[in-house]
């Protein structure tokens, strides 16, 4: 995975500043923030969630409990995609995915969890009788991406290195060198790479072979 400070070192070089006398790490991290939040926003448009799932452990929800709350959830789960569960008898084995629907407020599941929907920002669950045996849950789902917190950090999309370089200079070129042409210039260079992550990480989604396109001169 690339790291901020390889995208930081790419940046200097298209700003012509390899030392970083004027654009170094402190001074570009907010502008490769910026530019990772637009990647992670082009790609929650194009539907490309499952590059980011996860799986929780299992949770344990006891008899009556009609919700998950947003506490009880992973920390960095975005919505569920499915809910599987199981009960301590078969000690957490026999796991089974439960139905995405609506009910009618009063109906309860059987022993075992049937139901669950996502709403107001929480897991909503059909519940099981009072007195009932518990139940538990693992939540397969779509996560938040890793933060960037300094220029150590890793960036978990190996295919961004271009677009997120010419897009962090771009606006370092606009906000710091004040150049609109060269930020125009790398803004667009920038635009067509992140068109060619979305397209490779699409592709790969639905597990269709990439053709290597022919190298052309710029």
């Amino acid at each position: 995975m690339p790291s901020v400070v390889s995208i930081h070192g790419d940046v200097r070089a298209w700003l012509n500043d390899v030392n970083g006398i004027i654009f170094n790490d402190a001074t570009l991290l907010p502008f490769t923030k910026l530019a990772y939040q637009e990647l992670q926003d082009e790609l929650a448009l194009n539907g490309i969630g499952d590059t980011f799932e996860d799986e929780s452990d299992a949770i344990g929800v006891g008899p009556n409990v009609a919700r998950i709350p947003a506490s009880g959830a992973p920390a960095d789960m975005i919505a569920p995609i499915t809910i599987f569960q199981s009960d301590v008898v078969t000690t957490l084995s026999n796991w089974e995915p439960m139905e995405e629907g609506n009910w009618e407020p009063g109906d309860i599941s059987g022993a075992r969890l049937s139901m669950w929907k996502w709403k107001e920002g929480e897991i909503k669950l059909k519940p099981t009788p009072v007195g009932g045996p518990n139940n538990y849950i693992k939540i397969r789902y779509y996560k938040l991406m890793t933060a960037l917190v300094d220029s150590n950090s890793n960036i978990p999309i190996v295919n961004c290195v271009t677009f997120l370089s010419k897009r962090v200079a771009a606006i370092a070129a606009l906000v710091i060198g004040g150049n609109l042409e060269r930020a125009g210039v790398l803004d667009t260079d920038a635009q067509r790479s992140l068109k060619t992550v979305v397209a490779i990480l699409v592709k790969r989604n639905q597990g269709q072979p990439t053709r290597r396109q022919p190298f052309r001169a710029p």
